[in-house]
């Protein structure tokens, strides 16, 4: 009886390891996508179609999601500050966030990794140029 629960635990696991949301990990997390997505992210690369974009102290992006699913997020832009708000909502099995500005407008990002300390989501823009954002949680 020990070799057969041993046998259906590993089946389990493999089953479990092969079903991964996002394309970089977690494999398994005991929080939901949601508790894990609300809290305060600042972001540590931006990339546009694969090309590192200097990140500085004239040059910043933090990013609050909210319970309610509301969220801030502030540019900063040569020291200038540009916030947006607006509500989030998960899309495609929480594969997907859309993000709908107060001012109307939408965008829809690719999850690639979600733990409670790391985000990289990626979209592609109406020039067909995808823009890839590595946040950490602070």
């Amino acid at each position: 009886m020990k070799k057969v629960n041993l046998l259906l635990f590993v089946a389990f696991l493999f089953v479990l390891g092969a079903c991964t949301k996002y394309e970089e990990g977690p494999k398994v997390s005991l929080l939901t996508a949601k508790t894990r997505l609300v809290r305060h992210w600042v972001i540590e690369t931006y990339e546009i179609d694969g090309v590192n974009q200097a990140i500085n102290q004239n040059t910043s992006l933090e990013m609050d999601f909210y319970k309610d699913n509301t969220f801030k997020r502030t540019w900063v832009i040569f020291g200038f500050q540009a916030p947006e708000e607006g509500t989030w909502a998960f899309m495609d099995g929480k594969k997907k966030i859309l993000l709908t500005k107060k001012d109307g407008g939408m965008e829809l990002y690719t999850v690639v990794m979600l733990t409670k300390n790391e985000l990289k989501a990626k979209f592609t823009d109406e020039n067909n140029k995808t823009h890839a954002y590595y946040f950490k949680s602070k």
